[in-house]
């Protein structure tokens, strides 16, 4: 009886559940009388009530009331249901079908909302029996089909196609023109069989594969030619170019076509249009960056690595001018090589790219020019790869060789020096013990302590060579221990004062010290830090020259401290300040050669020595001016332990530390 349906309330629950989708028995005022277990879970999980007294979606609710009351986007379709639910119980319609969207903020559905009439055993009122089926995947699924069909309409125009339908019972339904080209009379039913009774055995296997295909993969183009007998008794070359369109009401499909006879004018247009689609599907495959650009240097491709780089979407770059896209800075450096890709030239070149969000790129580009099917460049395609990180590492590499050779000629150096400054005490040595051990020879006692004296000097240079090479390899290889304690600078700035009295004296050197009377106690390795103002102080009296002047100051800030020595020598040349540092490097020493002294070891040693101790060696000068070697060390050494009493003066601590 059409779509009417009738059932005892024994078997209505049955029924409900058994069906798919929600589902819902209404009675004839519209009160909903029993609902399937996916109703309920739909109402529950939307947050609509389901118990009876309850407002919502329920047992008992009234769903035309409901209905009636929707606003907001559901409005609209709502008054569509009710409409819809009243014709059938006033018998005028039999089943009503109407398809909505129901859309959430996280996601977008669609759903098929299906009303049927139901006699139920105990009434002969009409009810109403209510199906919601979700229809996403299928509106999806239609939506895709036709933009495919969209774009096999603008190649059937171009190539004069003629279209048929098959139908899911494999009728085709074929347009006017194509039935009188075939000499197919007006009004005979046409099966997908007729059809290929004219085709040989190898066009209809694959006619009938690409169908299949079509079937399996919705909204995908599907292509076939094949050779078909006319009625004339001619063989002509067709092309079958297919898409499924998904038929919501029966859950099968259907397939739109296109077919045309190909002459050879058709096949070279339409091998050019496929070859030129296909292969803008494998570029947007592939993982990298590719554009094809016309001759008015505007975009009509991008695959998604470049649209992904360029952040934008497809629909924003294609018509879009490379200025425009990527800014008028990289215009300006791109433009004569992309005039010279249009003149038919493959460009390939790298460059630096200023792009308009203010990002910069090391890129490789290449421009392939691209041909229409008459031979003429119609534009171009640009391959970009980025190389930010290769360029980091050549120049990285760069870098790396560059400090390795000014390593390597330091060593050079220092042992050009080094070779001549031990074998010059090493020959004093030998050559003084030899006088003083000749048996013929008895020298007087004063010239015998002289000599004694020289074999002692040289014998002190060697030790002074040889200590710090090992110092410097002790750090390198990082053995050297540390023994932190607290003690006072002033103490050790006061005795490097000591020791270098004599060496001021001979070379008429003035040194001072500034005011040490508030001297701050200390937590670190006391021979390291030592060890550190001892050189400095050296250095500075060594190198001022005759009638300089060196002065140590101690500054405390905050946690650290700060020990400057400064001298108003020659000064260091600026592009020799950061080699200074370095093991074997000199800089404005380099004339300690004239007096044999200097290995260009004593400041690579201080500087890691601070480092270690938690602080820093930082060396400042002016050629003419002089030279400030600023040593800051904190007043607790890394992994030390805190001075117990904060005493900040330096003699016997008031609290008994």
């Amino acid at each position: 009886m059409g779509g009417h349906i009738s059932a005892s309330s024994a078997v209505i629950q049955l029924l409900l559940d058994a069906m798919s989708g929600s589902c819902a028995l209404l009675d004839g005022g519209g009160v909903i009388r029993a609902v399937n277990a996916e109703w309920r879970e739909f109402a529950e999980k939307n947050g609509y009530r389901t118990g009876p007294g309850e407002r919502g979606f329920g047992v008992g609710q009234n769903y035309f009331g409901i209905c009636e009351d929707a606003s907001g986007s559901c409005a609209d379709g709502a008054v569509e249901v009710v409409s819809g639910m009243r014709g059938i119980l006033t018998g005028r319609i039999e089943v009503f079908e109407y398809e909505y969207p129901c859309h959430s903020p996280s996601q977008q559905r669609w759903y098929k909302c299906i009303v049927k009439a139901f006699a139920a055993a105990d009434t002969s009122c009409r009810w109403l029996l209510v199906q919601h089926v979700d229809m996403t995947k299928h509106v999806l699924i239609r939506r895709n089909a036709k933009a495919s069909l969209d774009r096999l309409d603008g190649i059937a125009v171009m190539l004069g196609m003629e279209s048929w339908r098959l139908a899911t019972d494999d009728v085709l339904e074929i347009s006017d023109r194509l039935r009188g080209r075939l000499a197919i009379e007006d009004g005979r039913r046409l099966l997908l069989d007729d059809w290929f009774a004219g085709l040989r055995v190898a066009d209809r296997n694959g006619l009938a594969h690409s169908i299949d295909m079509a079937r399996k993969h919705p909204g995908e183009i599907q292509t076939s030619m094949f050779q078909m007998a006319m009625p004339t008794g001619a063989v002509k070359r067709f092309l079958w170019l297919g898409v499924e369109s998904v038929a919501i009401e029966s859950g099968l499909g259907e397939i739109v076509a296109y077919v045309c006879s190909l002459d050879d004018r058709h096949l070279s247009a339409l091998a050019e249009s496929l070859i030129q689609s296909q292969f803008e599907q494998v570029l947007n495959r592939m993982p990298i960056r590719i554009a094809g650009l016309g001759l008015d240097c505007r975009y009509d491709f991008a695959n998604e690595e470049f649209l992904e780089r360029v952040s934008v979407e497809r629909d924003e770059i294609v018509g879009q001018h490379v200025r425009d896209v990527l800014g008028p800075e990289a215009w300006l450096k791109l433009e004569p090589k992309i005039r010279h890709a249009l003149a038919g030239n493959v460009v390939e070149f790298e460059t630096t790219l200023s792009l308009k969000d203010g990002t910069r790129l090391d890129l490789d580009i290449t421009y392939i020019p691209r041909h229409s099917p008459a031979g003429e460049v119609d534009g171009f395609y640009a391959i970009v790869k980025d190389i930010g990180k290769h360029k980091d590492r050549e120049r990285d590499l760069k870098r790396l060789r560059e400090e390795a050779d000014q390593a390597n000629q330091a060593k050079s150096r220092f042992l050009a020096c080094a070779s001549h400054d031990l074998r010059t005490p090493l020959n004093a040595i030998i050559g003084f013990s030899d006088l003083m051990l000749e048996p013929d020879t008895r020298l007087p006692e004063a010239v015998a302590h002289e000599y004694l004296g020289y074999i002692r000097d040289s014998g002190k240079t060697l030790l002074g060579i040889v200590n710090q090479l090992l110092d410097l390899s002790e750090l390198e290889s990082g053995k050297r221990k540390f023994n932190p304690k607290s003690f006072s600078l002033r103490t050790e700035v006061e005795a490097c004062q000591r020791s270098l009295t004599h060496a001021c004296e001979g070379n008429g050197v003035v040194l001072t010290v500034n005011d040490l009377t508030r001297c701050p106690l200390v937590h670190s390795d006391q021979l390291a830090v030592r060890q550190i103002v001892q050189n400095l102080a050296t250095n500075a009296v060594k190198f001022v020259g005759a009638g300089g002047t060196v002065g140590i100051t101690l500054v405390e800030a905050g946690n650290r401290l700060k020990v400057t020595v400064a001298d108003n020598g020659p000064g260091i040349p600026a592009e020799q300040l950061e080699r200074v540092l370095m093991p074997f490097e000199k800089g404005a020493y380099d004339v300690a050669r004239s007096s044999g002294e200097g290995y260009g070891l004593g400041l690579s040693i201080c500087n890691t020595l601070a480092t270690s101790l938690g602080g820093s060696l930082e060396i400042e000068s002016q050629v003419g001016a002089g030279t400030d070697a600023i040593l800051t060390l904190p007043k607790v050494m890394p992994g030390g332990t805190p001075i117990p009493c904060g005493c900040p003066l330096v003699g016997p601590c008031q609290s008994g530390c």
